[in-house]
């Protein structure tokens, strides 16, 4: 019995090395200095673009940047195994804020946010005035594209005399450019004075509280229209479809929501707790469709993409109950993570195919969400305490940790990993490239702060902008590298392995949750693993950029 049992383990384990059903482990990581990483984005080639703020000295690989005042935003690119390119700098006397960032098929950068100080500079030759005073008395929102070497090509402004933020960009195969936000100012001018400004009305009398706004530039960054709402609310995520049909994802509360001719009822929450919108424009900026996604106490919408069958995915947080088209989640007693799949064509446009929860009694968000070509769903964010996604149960170890998870395109939880440490740290952005290869950035406040066996260095301030990679050294791989193969034997192994032909100076042997569990050091090429000890399963030997799979019996 003890025999057909093993025989059966073995068999399970090797379909798990097939359906790469494990989770990856953490490539590589980096921290620059005090701020936050708030987006991430990868290039065909694989290449890392991340955007956020920095403050005080930040130093990006060999380049070491000061910011000019409280904060300075920040554009930096890194190549698939994490080393740094090249560093672009939002720089003023307040806090300027890179928010999100994309990268356009001819490997431009785009890139929006806000800036609070009354003169931003892109460079030294382009720079922005702030419509108010600035500082604390006001901000406007930016987007601004970036060549593929870094260098700032143009940035455009919209605003009016209080705070307008940029959240959220993307772009088409043409260059052209989709943002959303919120202005809180009476009205808000969108493009130069000289030229032909747009121009949106507050719904509030004078101002002060959040309307959204989405415009489209083109890619020379002149502005071809925008739109916004009337009623309390902002907008958080855009994306748009190959017809240029521009989907939005943002908040409202208060009142009822009006886009165009469209209204979404009053929501009937505690004070402050908002519902979310997703609604739909044309490519010529009206208003098409919009739902709302509504919860007992309160939702919020994070994440946003489309799948190549047109499907919007989104990710987000609720507490209570949340209610998406007919299906209903109900969560525990803290705020819980969210992902849903909508069908955003026909007669039943934004129908809910499914939606999915994680968390427990914490505060557990998705706020970053990316797909791969297949379809598959990543989500970012932060859970506290314990935190259950599918079958898979997390503990934070401190008051908030980073997550990343995989979920099927059909709804399916597929694997979750953890990463932090004794105090408070999030993910907040991510994007994927190829098979399960994505980069993450955020925020940690842990020293240190640990992404599997990579520890993020000493205190560098309040919070630290993090900038990690999954997938290069994780179980649920496929086998390779961009240096030669090595040999594993025997394989299944009992109480020893040993490889020949490696490069490097050491092997690494990791478990399925991408922990390091044993290092040897290679002598002309090779190493004995001592495997006494270790529970059977599936495990990762990794050697210079190689991996092997191995199961221990």
């Amino acid at each position: 019995m003890k025999n057909v049992l093993l025989e059966v383990v073995k068999l399970l384990l090797r379909a798990a090395g097939r359906v790469a059903a494990q989770a990856p482990g953490w490539a590589w990581a980096t921290a620059p200095g005090a701020g936050v990483g708030f987006s991430s984005a990868v290039d065909a080639a694989g290449n890392v673009y991340v955007t956020g703020y920095f403050a005080g000295t930040a130093t990006f690989g060999t380049t070491t940047l000061t910011s000019a005042g409280q904060g300075d935003g920040f554009v930096a690119k890194l190549t698939r195994s994490g080393t740094y390119q090249w560093v672009a700098q939002v720089a003023g006397a307040a806090y300027d804020i890179g928010n999100t960032i994309t990268v356009g098929a001819a490997g431009d950068v785009y890139v929006t946010g806000y800036f609070e100080s009354q003169l931003a500079s892109f460079g030294p030759t382009i720079s922005l005035t702030n419509t108010s005073a600035g500082g604390a008395t006001g901000s406007d929102a930016f987007i601004a594209k970036l060549n593929a070497a870094g260098v700032w090509q143009w940035a455009v402004k919209g605003g009016g005399s209080r705070d307008d933020y940029g959240s959220a960009v993307t772009v088409d195969g043409s260059g052209n450019a989709y943002v959303t936000g919120e202005f809180r100012s009476p009205t808000a001018t969108f493009g130069p004075a000289a030229g032909n400004p747009i121009t949106l009305t507050n719904s509030t009398i004078g101002g002060g509280t959040p309307s959204t706004f989405v415009a489209k530039l083109n890619a020379a960054g002149v502005y071809q229209w925008a739109t916004g709402t009337t009623g309390f609310s902002g907008g958080t995520s855009v994306v748009v479809d190959g017809n240029g049909q521009v989907y939005v994802g943002g908040f409202y509360q208060d009142a009822p929501i009006t886009f165009g001719s469209i209204v979404l009822p009053q929501p009937s929450l505690p004070p402050g707790a908002t519902d979310v919108y997703i609604a739909r424009l044309t490519a010529a900026g009206a208003w098409d469709w919009a739902i709302a996604a509504t919860s007992t106490s309160g939702v919020i919408v994070g994440g946003m993409a489309l799948d190549r069958s047109g499907n919007l995915l989104i990710s987000g947080g609720f507490v209570g109950q949340l209610t998406i088209g007919a299906i209903t989640l109900t969560g525990d007693a803290g705020q819980e993570m969210f992902a849903a799949k909508l069908n955003p064509a026909g007669a039943g446009a934004g129908a809910c195919t499914w939606a999915v929860r994680a968390g427990g009694n914490g505060q557990d968000t998705g706020s970053g969400l990316t797909l791969d070509g297949s379809g598959n769903v990543y989500v970012t964010g932060v859970f506290s305490g314990l935190a259950f996604f599918g079958p898979t149960t997390l503990s934070s170890a401190g008051s908030g940790d980073v997550f990343v998870a995989k979920i099927t395109p059909d709804g399916t939880w597929q694997w979750v990993i953890p990463a932090g440490g004794a105090t408070d740290d999030g993910g907040l952005g991510v994007a994927v490239q190829g098979n399960e290869t994505m980069c993450v950035t955020g925020y940690f406040a842990s020293y240190p702060a640990n992404f599997g066996s990579i520890s993020l260095p000493s205190n560098l301030g309040d919070r630290s902008i993090f900038i990690a990679h999954i997938g290069a050294t994780g179980v649920g791989l496929p086998e390779g590298g961009t240096t030669p193969p090595f040999t594993l034997a025997p394989n299944p192994a009992h109480h020893t392995a040993t490889l020949t032909g490696a490069s490097g100076s050491t092997a690494t042997l990791l478990d399925g949750l991408g922990r390091t569990v044993r290092t040897v050091p290679l002598s002309q090429g090779a190493a004995t693993l001592d495997l006494r000890g270790l529970p059977a399963g599936l495990y990762v030997v990794r050697a210079g950029e190689t991996t092997r799979r191995l199961v221990v019996e």
